[in-house]
């Protein structure tokens, strides 16, 4: 009877901790919400998927019309805020642009870190600030964008011969194909201070091409492991399986050309002058050097 009385009261206190605890979550969850901008009600597990639908971009303006410019959607686990107006977009980027600094990539991009060095990918911080500053010196300045003119117009006066003898011969251009080898050309000339023309009629072009083409189809995919994290480690639609082969190729194609200018530079036959490359390989430089204060520390584990 008194084992019957104490387990009866352990039980009962059991219970009425765990409703406290779900009372508590409940009421911070509608605090939480209170402070979050307007968006319809999502489903269990999957939140707003299906108010997503097939197109995107008619859904969310549409949603935006029935909640206004700044709108709250939970797609499976992730939380997001859509900015569909100028105005708030400029409310956001101009007084909370530090809050909103971190960017969020998908799970294809992280295959090999391969978002951890680009620019439009990697995670805002010290790393992150010296790149940009770099491309701001050494890419963005007027005098180096008036200084790029010839190269552009070689590049546009290649790519318009492409298309012509493409046309001559087949009747029909894919004009795709030309545009990626001619920004290919223009900002490989332009970062390394070399003539680096890939003719697209060549095996090794129609291979690069054909990588990025299908690194764009694969990048594009919807993944489920996006939208719910836990999926990460299983990679259930094989994406990062199938585009680790892509990118390496594509990388690999482009490192080419950075081992072809290291060789120029070494040999003396193009001056070292301080140009882009020059900034990068000096920045490369100092962080082999561990001079962390200055760039950064990657340190989450590649894939």
């Amino acid at each position: 009877m008194e084992w019957t009385l104490a387990f009866s009261t352990f039980l009962s206190g059991i219970c009425l901790a765990i409703a406290f605890l779900l009372a508590g979550i409940m009421k911070k969850s509608s605090v939480y919400s209170r402070q979050l901008p307007p968006g319809p009600a999502g489903w269990p597990v999957i939140g707003n998927l299906f108010d997503v639908g097939a197109m995107p971009h008619h859904s969310l303006a549409s949603l935006s019309r029935k909640y206004g410019p700044v709108l709250w959607l939970q797609l499976g686990a992730v939380n997001t805020m859509v900015i569909s107006s100028a105005e708030a977009a400029m409310e956001m980027f101009k007084n909370h642009d530090l809050a909103f600094a971190k960017r969020t990539t998908n799970e294809a991009m992280r295959v090999n870190c391969f978002e951890q060095g680009s620019i439009s990918q990697s995670e805002y911080g010290p790393y992150w600030l010296m790149v940009r500053r770099i491309c701001t010196t050494g890419l963005f300045v007027n005098s180096r964008i008036k200084g790029t003119t010839n190269i552009c117009a070689k590049c546009m006066d290649n790519m318009t011969k492409w298309i012509w003898n493409e046309a001559q011969e087949k009747g029909s251009v894919e004009i795709g194909q030309f545009v990626s080898f001619t920004s290919f050309h223009a900002i490989a000339n332009i970062i390394l201070s070399k003539d680096v023309v890939v003719d697209p009629k060549a095996e090794v072009g129609s291979e690069f091409v054909s990588s990025v083409t299908r690194l764009i189809q694969w990048i594009s995919k919807p993944n489920v492991a996006d939208f719910f994290p836990f999926f990460q480690w299983f990679d259930p639609q094989r994406i990062k399986k199938n585009i680790k082969p892509i990118i390496e190729h594509s990388v690999g194609f482009a490192y080419g050309f950075v081992e072809e200018r290291i060789l120029d530079q070494q040999t003396g036959k193009i001056n070292a002058k301080k140009d882009f490359w020059m900034q990068c390989w000096t920045f490369k430089a100092i962080k082999k050097m561990g001079n962390h204060n200055v760039v950064g520390n990657i340190t989450h584990d590649c894939n």
